[in-house]
């Protein structure tokens, strides 16, 4: 098996296609609709990942006891432009390949999106006028019973905790503290009391001397118009928050494509490290996103 030459054809532009691009490839190449450019970064990202596996197995990562595991991954089918080639298929390691990344973003769009509410001031047949902006209209003349509230909770992991990279003690560590993440998260969603809400976490390796990690808590809630947020869990350090007052179809998207931005630090961080978090991550069994209330239908 070998590495395929993918028939790359038009670039789709659909809102599932925007929210794929939005929280993958314009995390590593920046906007753009043109589609040439989006084309070539399309290439650029699949030469990267198929660089990464090579330094991940070359640390010991292995994507699944099949022998043709690693070719899978090489050749795992790329999104964000139309494929030609019939036989591709994707290797499913969405918590580490960015095209299987962005098939999963995609989906948490498609199951997050229709659950926000049309403004109320449209009539109940119009009600899919939601999934647009509703141009002309102004913003006074809507009511949206429901807010859309973005949390973004930075917190480094120092180095001084860990040993040198490629112990099996590192591993543990991360294991102990993917359970303790696992165990704690949900009393987050008690205190808010969302009406619906997804939590998702990641664990991504830094390139510096004195952390060796970051983890990300990133929450996306929908709240009745009234709710206010306790002030201590919306400021403090490495705590980030947006308040969005009319979840239209395209502000839903937005938002979800920064709540589900890929982590830069699985490409580029250090490749032991990286291995030490999917090794824990298998061990442990710990799911990134967990849905709460109305998210979990």
């Amino acid at each position: 098996m070998h590495d395929f030459e993918f028939q790359f054809g038009t670039v789709p532009n659909r809102y599932q296609d925007v929210v794929q691009r939005g929280a993958v490839l314009q995390r590593f190449y920046g906007p753009s609709f043109d589609p040439q450019i989006i084309t070539s970064r399309t290439q650029a990202l699949q030469a990267s990942w198929r660089k990464r596996i090579g330094e991940l197995t070359a640390v010991g990562w292995v994507p699944s006891p099949s022998h043709v595991s690693i070719m899978y991954a090489r050749n795992c089918r790329p999104t964000f432009v139309m494929i030609g080639n019939q036989n591709a298929r994707s290797c499913g390691h969405r918590h580490i390949c960015p095209f299987c990344y962005a098939r999963w973003v995609r989906e948490m769009w498609l199951h997050i999106d229709p659950l926000f509410n049309a403004p109320l001031s449209l009539d109940a047949a119009e009600a899919d006028m939601r999934v647009i902006d509703i141009p002309g209209t102004p913003s006074e003349t809507r009511f949206f019973p429901h807010h859309l509230i973005e949390r973004h909770h930075v917190r480094k992991i120092p180095s001084s905790l860990f040993d040198e990279p490629g112990t099996t003690h590192n591993i543990d560590l991360i294991a102990d503290l993917f359970r303790a993440i696992g165990a704690n998260r949900g009393n987050l969603i008690k205190r808010i009391n969302p009406a619906g809400a997804m939590l998702f976490t990641t664990l991504e390796p830094v390139n510096s001397d004195t952390t060796r990690l970051k983890l990300h808590n990133r929450l996306l809630m929908k709240v009745p118009f009234t709710y206010e947020v306790p002030d201590d869990l919306l400021n403090g350090p490495g705590i980030r928050w947006r308040r969005v007052e009319e979840p239209t179809r395209t502000a839903v998207m937005h938002a979800i494509t920064r709540v589900c931005a890929y982590p830069r630090g699985f490409m580029f961080g250090r490749a032991q490290v990286m291995f030490e978090v999917l090794c824990a991550k298998r061990a442990t069994k710990f799911n990134s996103f967990q849905m709460y209330r109305s998210f979990r239908n």
